[in-house]
């Protein structure tokens, strides 16, 4: 096992943020991905793309980055509506959180998760 790096918000060193499993090599990959968000906020970033949300995980620290998850997590969200996201699992590898919660999720950059192509999906019914 390997562990996640990053920076604080407080801009502290660089610390373990999350184990995750060892990276293999995987060429261009694309994976569909899915962050699932209220409508109001879904227009917001249509108009001005993804910001980093801020995460309290380890030791009371507050990580940021989107959050995604490889099915829609419909019921995180009242009238929730998705997005679909396709990024290579090269870009996304290093930031899995491999917590069991009987789906994957990862906390991404917003630089990376704007770069991608996505679609916005309308709201379960």
């Amino acid at each position: 096992m390997s562990a996640v790096r990053g920076v604080d918000s407080a801009g502290g060193e660089d610390m373990p943020v999350l184990q995750v499993g060892r990276r293999a090599q995987v060429g261009h990959i694309t994976m569909t991905l899915y962050h699932v968000t209220a409508p109001e906020a879904a227009a917001t970033i249509q108009r001005d793309g993804f910001v980093d949300c801020g995460t309290e995980l380890v030791g009371g620290k507050r990580w940021h980055g989107v959050w995604l998850s490889n099915q829609p997590l419909w019921e995180l969200v009242p009238n929730a509506v998705a997005f679909e996201i396709d990024l290579s699992l090269e870009s996304v590898t290093a930031f899995e959180c491999t917590l069991d919660h009987g789906y994957r999720r990862w906390l991404v950059p917003f630089s990376t998760v704007n770069q991608a192509d996505r679609r916005l999906l309308p709201a379960r019914e």
